[in-house]
């Protein structure tokens, strides 16, 4: 991960059942620096074009296990503006390779593709609290 922030940004603790995922604190600028990062390749990828456009993102870093981060993003047209978001999914990143989770019947297979256990059951207990 660039700039070191691998410690920083991703925690997970062993139990007895699926491992507890712990989230990155945003508060730390290492970790906002990285979700600033991880915005713009969301929104290079062609990920979140739609008929208006490039959209722009905001993304939570949800943590990060070797070279993939895992973040839930936000992405719209005017989102800085106050403007509605068009897109909120759970994504995974290595390098500027963006994954999004499928929709529909395929979600929860998809996550469990793209996240570590832990997280991805965090994902399916409580996605508001995930979002940026």
């Amino acid at each position: 991960m660039a700039g070191g922030a691998a410690g920083v940004i991703g925690a997970v603790a062993c139990s007895s059942t699926a491992p507890e995922w712990t989230l990155p604190d945003r508060e730390d600028p290492v970790v906002q620096a990285e979700e600033a990062r991880l915005a713009d390749v969301v929104e290079r990828s062609g990920v979140v074009w739609d008929t208006f456009g490039q959209m722009t993102c905001e993304v939570r870093l949800l943590g990060a296990d070797g070279d993939a981060s895992f973040v839930w993003a936000m992405c719209g047209v005017g989102l800085s503006e106050g403007g509605r978001s068009a897109l909120s999914l759970p994504l995974r990143i290595e390098g500027e390779d963006v994954t999004e989770a499928r929709d529909g019947s395929e979600f929860d297979d998809s996550v469990r593709e793209m996240f570590p256990p832990g997280l991805a059951e965090l994902v399916f207990d409580d996605q508001e609290a995930l979002r940026p």
